[in-house]
């Protein structure tokens, strides 16, 4: 680990579940900007990465964290059919997620007008609302940002067909207005979802059709930056 730091191209990326950690580093490997550097992923189990924050600023090491909005959900948004309600508004929201109320606070009405630098070599990320709703995951965020397209519904298709059946019933918006509800149907299945989807995006011509999800695309923004003032 001090030999990464030493080297000065280096970047910790915390709170990252299989799904996140799989396709980050496809992406990372896509952006030129990037490439150049040694870039390192840490998968926390978890939203501890709050535990580290200390430790990132006195080694002035460039760092982003990524993680989850993780939303409370209340027992009226679980009605018996499990048909999860989306998420519209963050008015009154609260969140689970342990980093976000060390760095942020719990209540998430006002989370996306906090800056995301928290200091000059940490920036925190997380989801932001896509095709009208918030996600509350990352799986949820790849749904809205790319229920259209053919890649992504063809995933869907191979990995859970009765769901996906069900829920699209022939209509490509009823991805987007179930999205909720589609990614916990998926949570059983999250690793086949992923590498279906990383295969796709490996060996067909449509890969340039789907979308990185905002709040990801912004993190890589701004580790490129980082990092490249870290160079000079």
């Amino acid at each position: 680990m001090f030999y990464l730091i030493y080297r000065k191209l280096y970047y910790l990326v915390y709170q990252l579940q299989v799904t996140e950690e799989v396709l980050l580093r496809y992406w990372i490997d896509e952006k030129h900007n990037l490439q150049k550097y040694y870039i390192s992923i840490f998968n926390i189990d978890g939203a501890h990465a709050y535990l580290y924050h200390k430790l990132i600023k006195q080694l002035q090491v460039p760092t982003l964290i990524i993680t989850d909005l993780d939303i409370k959900i209340e027992k009226s948004e679980m009605p018996e059919d499990g048909d999860y309600q989306q998420v519209i508004s963050l008015k009154d929201r609260t969140t689970t997620n342990n980093t976000l109320k060390h760095f942020f606070e719990e209540n998430l009405e006002n989370i996306e007008e906090k800056n995301n630098q928290i200091d000059d070599n940490l920036y925190v990320f997380f989801q932001t609302k896509e095709e009208q709703f918030y996600p509350t995951s990352f799986e949820e965020a790849l749904i809205l940002c790319n229920y259209k397209t053919d890649l992504l519904k063809s995933v869907l298709k191979e990995t859970k067909p009765q769901v996906y059946q069900n829920i699209r019933n022939g209509d490509d918006e009823n991805l987007k207005t179930k999205s909720r509800l589609l990614q916990h149907k998926l949570s059983n299945s999250k690793s086949e979802f992923t590498n279906r989807l990383l295969l796709g995006l490996l060996t067909e011509s449509t890969q340039d059709e789907f979308e990185i999800p905002e709040y990801i695309e912004k993190g890589l923004t701004a580790l490129s930056t980082m990092l490249e003032g870290a160079a000079q």
